[in-house]
Order: C-alpha cells, then sequence, then structure tokens
C-alpha cells in the first residue's frame, strides 16, 4: 500500500523477540497513559474482591490490547473506546464462570443496557458502566453506536449459546466465533473512533478482509489461550459456560482426527495463509482504481488489529500459565510462533516489505 497516503500517529512496538508475522503492530501514541489511567479507573469504579484479584487485572493488562488494536483512534475518543472494550473483557470472565440460565439472565439484563431500556441492576452496579459508556459514543455518532449496540447484544447472545459444543468444522467455528468474539463490535468501533465514513460500493471487500484478519485474531487466542481454557475447563462445572472446551484446537483435533500437537500446527500454517489472502485480496482491489481516503485506512488497519492482538497475547497474564496459575510472563511469550513455525517450510514466499516499511520496528 502507499506509505504516503496519510500519516500516522501511533507509534512502531518493539519487540524483545523475532516477529515473523507480515501484520506489523503499532500502540496508540499515548498508549502508555491510556492504560495507566484506565487500570486506575476500573479499580475504582469496577472494583474487584481482593488485591491479588486486582493484581491480576493489572497484570492482564487488558487495556493494552485496545490501544495496540485500534492505535489509531483519535485522541478524544480513544480512553472511551478502550475503557468500554475492557469492560466486555471483564463481562466475559463473569460469564465464563456462570452456569447457562444464571448467564442468560444477565445476558438479558446487559442487553437492556445496551438498547437503553430498564434493566434489573442498581444504580451503583459497576455493569451500569455500559451504558454510561453507549451513551458517551451515541454523542459521537449516533449511526455507529447502534451497529455497536446490535453487535455487543449478539455478542452476549452468542456467548450463553448452548450450541458450541455441536460445531464440527473449522468453518462453522470461525463464523461462529466472528460475533462471538466481539469483533463485529470492534471494527465499528475503529470506524466510530477513527471517524471513517466508508462507502457503500467498498463494503463487500472489506467485509472480506474483516474476515480474513478476524479469522487470524480466532486462532491466535486459541493457541495462545490453550492453557488457560484447559485450566478453566478443569475448574469448571460442566453446565458452566466457562465448561465447554471448545476451541479451534479441539474443532481441528476432531475433524482432522489428529492428536493436540498437529492440530496446532495445522492452525499455525492456517495463519500465515490467512495473511497471505489478506495481501492478495488488498493487491486485487487496488488493481481496480485509487481508494478514497477512509477506505484505505480501514483497510490498513484490519492487519494491525490482528497484530496487535498477537503483540499483546504475548506479554499479557491472561494467558500464561505457569504451575497452574495465570501469571504475566517474565519474558514474551512466543507460543506457536518459536513451537510451529520456526524454519517451518510453509514460511511466506517473499514478505510484503512495503507494509514493513510503512509500519516499523522489526527485529530478525
Amino acid at each position: 500500500m502507499n506509505s504516503q497516503s496519510y500519516p500516522l500517529r501511533s507509534q512502531p512496538v518493539c519487540h524483545s523477540k523475532p516477529w515473523p508475522s507480515s501484520f506489523i503492530p503499532r500502540i496508540h501514541h499515548l498508549g502508555d497513559a491510556i492504560c495507566e489511567i484506565d487500570n486506575a479507573y476500573l479499580i475504582d469504579r469496577w472494583g474487584f474482591p481482593s488485591k491479588a484479584i486486582e493484581k491480576f487485572f493489572v497484570d492482564m493488562d487488558l487495556s493494552r490490547w485496545s490501544v495496540l488494536v485500534l492505535p489509531e483512534v483519535l485522541d478524544s475518543r480513544i480512553q472511551l473506546v478502550t475503557r468500554f472494550l475492557t469492560v466486555l473483557f471483564l463481562i466475559d470472565d463473569i460469564l465464563d464462570n456462570m452456569d447457562y440460565e444464571i448467564g442468560q439472565e444477565y445476558v438479558g439484563n446487559l442487553k437492556a443496557l445496551a438498547a437503553g431500556e430498564k434493566s434489573s441492576f442498581t444504580a451503583d452496579d459497576p455493569n451500569m458502566l455500559i451504558s454510561e459508556f453507549i451513551n458517551e459514543l451515541d454523542k459521537f455518532d449516533h449511526e455507529k453506536t447502534n451497529k455497536i449496540r446490535t453487535g455487543v447484544s449478539q455478542f452476549w447472545d452468542f456467548q450463553v449459546d448452548r450450541s458450541r459444543p455441536s460445531i464440527k468444522t473449522l468453518d462453522e467455528y470461525l463464523v461462529f466465533r466472528f460475533t462471538e468474539t466481539a469483533m463485529n463490535v470492534t471494527h465499528w468501533l475503529a470506524r466510530l473512533g477513527m471517524g471513517l465514513e466508508i462507502p457503500a460500493a467498498e463494503e463487500p471487500w472489506l467485509k472480506k478482509l474483516e474476515h480474513i484478519t478476524t479469522y487470524h485474531i480466532i486462532i491466535v487466542n486459541d493457541l495462545y489461550s490453550w492453557e488457560k481454557e484447559l485450566l478453566q475447563a478443569a475448574k469448571s462445572k460442566t453446565t458452566d459456560i466457562g465448561g465447554d472446551l471448545v476451541s479451534a484446537i479441539t474443532v481441528v483435533m476432531k475433524e482432522e482426527n489428529v492428536d493436540e500437537m498437529t492440530a496446532k500446527r495445522f492452525l499455525a500454517k492456517k495463519v500465515q495463509e490467512l495473511e497471505v489472502e489478506y495481501f492478495d485480496l488488498v493487491k486485487e482491489r487496488e488493481k481496480e482504481g485509487p481508494m478514497a481516503i477512509d477506505v484505505r485506512r480501514y483497510a490498513d488497519c484490519l492487519p494491525v488489529m490482528a497484530a496487535g492482538n498477537e503483540s499483546w497475547s504475548r506479554v499479557t497474564a491472561r494467558y500464561n500459565v505457569v504451575d497452574r496459575k495465570r501469571v504475566k510472563p517474565v519474558e514474551e511469550n512466543l507460543d506457536f510462533r518459536a513451537s510451529f513455525l520456526a524454519g517451518s517450510k510453509y514460511g511466506l514466499k517473499s514478505q510484503p516489505k512495503q507494509l514493513f516499511r510503512r509500519w516499523g520496528c522489526l527485529y530478525w
């Protein structure tokens, strides 16, 4: 892509270990300050039942996911967007430890908040932050906020959907998880946060890019979070939402009749194939003629979302399991990149050097 199309305010992310992906991470130029302010705000407003849980919240560094995934959001909107996404993470953790019936009731109240309707939450309940944040988003862009309202309701519905264990194929799983990971919400937050207006004629190919990069996020998430999911499933009752161990790894193991390590290797290869698929689709669109600046910015931000997700996954305590406890990594966790892709014959034939020049800081 043309590196002179528009200025970037985000900054390169310099990792201490090699970055072998062709999707390159960046961070919002206010990222560290946003995370520090966000942590203090949510410790106060959300509240945690013990100092140990509060520390684990800080070690997960949930706010950093947002400033890595959405590094070009306007300064006036990034704090709000980050807080909203961080609360979605916290709600996800609450749901994991609920049984389905209680979870469905909880989701019903959350959906009411998102829709601006009456819920059973009291005025001082931290879940009320959802209503507060959505009302603030609405002040920036009513139409896009309505898309976010719809998306977040679908996301919560999918989280308490009992059909997940019946998924048979990786294709079915990726389609299901597209909504269940709230990436449709993140896409609309990107458009709202960056102030983008996308012509309707450009939507079909951009939707394809959204799916490619989201499937990348889903698979990378499942590869990094495997030990965490095993731990969660072992602690949960079978009636708990978090008790259903269904991931890309388990689906591939069953679909292909292979063991865990072979399934992980298969998925690691799939991650690289998705990166190639993204660049191929962009090249095809570029042959059709110039893009409006907002279209190019949105197309460019999608692989950065995927890279940001992987960058954060290396350093968060959320996925790092040591002695059956989740702890902050003492060094970057390379996970599948180190285990399955080093020297792999499935490596990319040619690295997209133009993107490397654009998005910056790499170590090889």
